[in-house]
């Protein structure tokens, strides 16, 4: 079986630019640049998880527009299929697992910050520009954890990839 028949370079690429967006983020000097590339490794984790999902869709013969694993999983039981990569990633789709933890993640970043009250910048009085957001309201970077977080679905990719053998 080749994997890249069910559109594994897009999933792989997905894993590579996270991992240039975590190396960065730890190289990264200011707050600024920690946080842009701390979020562009989360949300490359997260498209990693959604270009996978489309692999799935493909391998099963089904619509790669399915971009959830209810989705899927859903569509397969209406053709009369299961499958074991679904029900896995379910699994750790819950709230307390790590792939739900990621996903909660990349929904936060895409929300924006409930606003302060803005305060027009002290050095520039007669300026348009208002600050509304503080590096300081951000959540705390945990590099770590989203490393682990990459480690955990890389593997988990690895091997379903290595189960979906068509006979």
């Amino acid at each position: 079986m080749r994997v890249a028949r069910y559109g594994a370079g897009r999933t792989n690429q997905k894993f590579y630019f996270c991992k240039i967006a975590l190396e960065q983020c730890e190289a990264a000097v200011d707050d600024a640049h920690k946080q842009a590339h701390y979020e562009a490794a989360v949300f490359h984790l997260h498209g990693a998880f959604l270009a996978f999902l489309q692999e799935l869709s493909r391998f099963y013969k089904l619509s790669p527009q399915l971009v959830t694993t209810e989705a899927i999983r859903l569509a397969l039981e209406a053709k009369g299929q299961v499958s074991p990569e679904i029900s896995q990633l379910q699994a750790v789709e819950t709230h307390d697992a790590w792939l739900g933890q990621l996903q909660k993640m990349f929904f936060e970043y895409q929300l924006a910050v409930d606003p302060i009250e803005p305060q027009p910048e002290a050095e520039l009085p007669d300026s348009l520009i208002v600050r509304v957001v503080t590096m300081s309201e951000e959540p705390a970077l945990d590099i770590t954890r989203v490393q682990t977080w990459y480690k955990q679905l890389q593997r988990l990719i690895t091997d379903f990839r290595q189960e979906m053998v068509e006979f």
